[in-house]
């Protein structure tokens, strides 16, 4: 029997915008702080594995969703900490197209909850044009291999008939 490989083709920088948001809240305090603010429908979707580049574990990772209309979907996602900590990394991710301007209104929401230090937007992730310094380098694989990652979760979470519908980047079969 042949093997099945699933090769992800996609340009992270086409297909999602990504805010990092600097909080000590919990993720489940700050998916209650953002359904209230910005009145989404943030629901757990389960924890995923994510691996760097070279396939070394760099931990385990929350994610949360949002279907906002046909072309768009929210995923919150950051590392899973049990304990207490004086500010975390939180991840908005949004797959898909959003309206100009949108994103600044999200920002601008996001900045009236109590307890959000910082957001800010992540520049594209273009794999043709990588970062100069190591320390560029090491976010740009970290960023990466969230989103691979992610990919790979919700094409798992599909086959197991728990999704709602999720669109996913062009698989190639090989």
């Amino acid at each position: 029997m042949a093997r099945k490989t699933h090769k992800l083709c996609f340009d992270p920088s086409d297909d999602y915008r990504i805010l990092t948001i600097s909080s000590p809240l919990p993720e489940y305090k700050l998916v209650f702080f953002l359904n209230k603010t910005l009145l989404y429908k943030f629901v757990f979707k389960g924890t995923f594995i994510v691996k760097d580049s070279k396939g070394a574990r760099i931990g385990e990772f929350y994610l949360y969703h949002y279907m906002l209309d046909d072309y768009t979907d929210f995923f919150l996602s950051g590392p899973v900490s049990g304990g207490a900590s004086l500010t975390r990394e939180h991840h908005l991710i949004i797959k898909g197209a959003v309206r100009k301007g949108y994103l600044g209104r999200i920002m601008e929401g996001m900045q009236r909850i109590e307890g959000i230090f910082d957001i800010f937007e992540i520049e594209a992730l273009n794999p043709d044009n990588p970062p100069v310094n190591q320390r560029q380098r090491r976010y740009f694989d970290y960023m990466i291999g969230v989103l691979y990652d992610l990919e790979y979760f919700l094409m798992d979470y599909e086959r197991s008939g728990k999704a709602v519908l999720l669109y996913s980047s062009e698989i190639e079969m090989i």
